[in-house]
């Protein structure tokens, strides 16, 4: 599973550090050196100790756990001017206006903390901070990239003259000039383009320990998630991975036209080369392996499970199959007109969509699969995830809404009819799924835990889910005067404000494979 909030718990010996949402920082202190004290017949030690246990569990819950974060809404108003609301703001008149005629495409908002959001105003890059939120702050000129790292320690961004800059929450430090283009931020590393070159270094500014990866840099650079690794492939299509921690690069292989990684560090991967023909390759961190031969498209790929869903071409119809690295390759189908989707769910099971729109589902028994299964017809949209398999909507009429279904273990379940398949949202959990019904221009809101849903709101144009708790909307949405009305859902609708257009994302995200 793979969650926007990696949260660790890192046992050392000594301290327990947990950071709350308004910043403050709790730390339990623990020491050998305690002297024994005796309390009605009971060892002192033993008391602290228990309590020392209890916190430490009770942090370490809400480590692991992820936070709910309550982030406030930005919007535009039909003048196009930019405004802001907390979750206590009820008035409209008491929201923020952040900048005049500026986008509420132009707005990031910090990943892990619901205290900090930037915007563009005029071209300046400016940080609301909600702790102070009477006078916005401007951190640099004239930018063109900009983000926060994923920790919200920092912000990077790029401005017009091509300066790479962080901004450390007290001023702003200019750390390398003549940059082309940001390419991989991550909490500590940077990577990015400088003069045609790829460098990388870290992003706190004191510490300059700049590293040139290459200076044959083609396409598809992916940086590890735990910063350890940088994949790219030069002018020439070969495949490198440079190694942060020993500054070196390594060759896997020639001729490669893409590559697959998604485990923590990228030292696995499947990827395709092209000499005498298309061919998949599984690269085990040592040494590489051929898994099949004139193949048209890898369809899906699970690195560490060794498992891989890819087609064929012949004769304008493809072939999809599924092989495990080492094992003999198994006929999913042939006779296709084209595949619109494949998805391999927890290694365990496949499903995917033909080009006819038919969802289709498949059982794996490790290197060898079931018996195809239909699913549904006239399927639009895509399978969204949830904990236990997917959602989608099939058997679509001419005004693309359909019957809702949830489908697990391949066995699937209708939910609800006229369903948009383009407005499914799925929670952070991924136990409940938010959906607009008999949607033309607008339609009712609805939630469905995998039982009859429970309609929350009518004639809702755009919805932006925050958490189960905080849901904002758009109703009452004139499609003439491109202007409806926010409201806050938060177990019950409230209208916070009139004449809104649209509303910035927030970075909410939940993937289960």
């Amino acid at each position: 599973m793979k969650d926007s909030n990696n949260n660790k718990l890192m046992v050392v010996k000594q301290n327990v550090k947990k950071t709350f949402n308004d910043g403050t920082k709790l730390i339990v202190r623990s020491t050998s050196k305690l002297n024994k004290i005796k309390i009605g017949g009971i060892n002192g030690l033993h008391i602290l100790g228990l309590v020392l246990l209890i916190l430490v569990l009770f942090l370490g819950f809400n480590i692991f756990s992820s936070p709910s974060l309550d982030y406030p809404v930005v919007y535009n108003n039909n003048e196009g001017d930019l405004y802001l609301m907390g979750v206590k703001v009820e008035s409209q008149e008491d929201g923020v206006k952040l900048a005049k005629n500026e986008s509420a495409s132009n707005v990031v908002y910090a990943n892990e903390s619901d205290r900090y959001v930037l915007f563009q105003k005029e071209q300046k890059l400016y940080l609301y901070d909600s702790k102070n939120k009477e006078q916005t702050e401007k951190i640099m000129d004239d930018v063109i990239q900009f983000q926060f790292t994923e920790d919200d320690k920092f912000v990077i961004a790029l401005d017009r003259d091509k300066n790479l800059n962080v901004y450390n929450f007290k001023e702003t430090i200019k750390i390398e000039s003549d940059v082309a283009e940001i390419l991989a931020v991550s909490n500590s590393k940077i990577v990015y383009d400088k003069e045609g070159k790829i460098y990388v270094r870290s992003i706190n500014p004191k510490k300059d320990d700049r590293n040139k990866i290459t200076e044959d840099y083609d396409n598809s650079l992916t940086f590890s998630k735990d910063e350890s690794k940088v994949l790219y492939i030069t002018e020439e299509k070969d495949l490198y991975v440079y190694n942060v921690k020993k500054e070196k690069n390594e060759k896997i292989d020639s001729n490669v036209l893409s590559y697959y990684c998604d485990n923590n560090a990228c030292e696995k991967m499947f990827y395709v080369e092209n000499e005498d023909g298309k061919t998949i390759e599984y690269y085990d961190g040592k040494k590489s392996t051929k898994v099949a031969s004139d193949i048209y498209n890898v369809n899906a790929s699970d690195t560490d499970e060794k498992k891989i869903v890819y087609s064929t071409l012949k004769d304008g119809k493809y072939s999809l199959y599924y092989q495990v690295v080492g094992k003999e390759e198994a006929l999913i189908e042939d006779n296709l007109s084209s595949i619109r989707t494949v998805r391999i769910f927890k290694g365990k099971e496949i499903y995917y969509i033909t080009g006819k729109n038919v969802a289709r589902y498949v059982k794996i028994n490790g290197d060898k699969i079931g018996k195809v299964t239909d699913l549904a017809s006239d399927v639009t949209g895509y399978f969204q995830v949830y904990k236990n398999g997917y959602a989608f909507v099939g058997d679509v009429s001419k005004k693309s809404n359909g019957n809702l279904y949830m489908v697990k273990n391949g066995k699937v379940k209708k939910i609800d009819d006229t369903v948009n398949s383009n407005t499914l949202t799925v929670n952070k959990a991924g136990n409940k799924i938010y959906y607009l019904k008999d949607y033309e221009t607008t339609g009712t809101l609805y939630v469905t835990d995998g039982g009859k849903g429970k309609k929350i709101d009518d004639d809702v144009y755009t919805l932006e889910y925050v958490n189960d708790n905080l849901i904002y909307y758009i109703k009452d949405y004139s499609t003439s005067k491109s202007r409806g009305d926010l409201y806050r859902y938060t177990g019950k609708s409230v209208k916070i404000a009139e004449n809104v257009t649209r509303v910035a994302n927030v970075p909410v995200v939940f993937t289960l494979d």
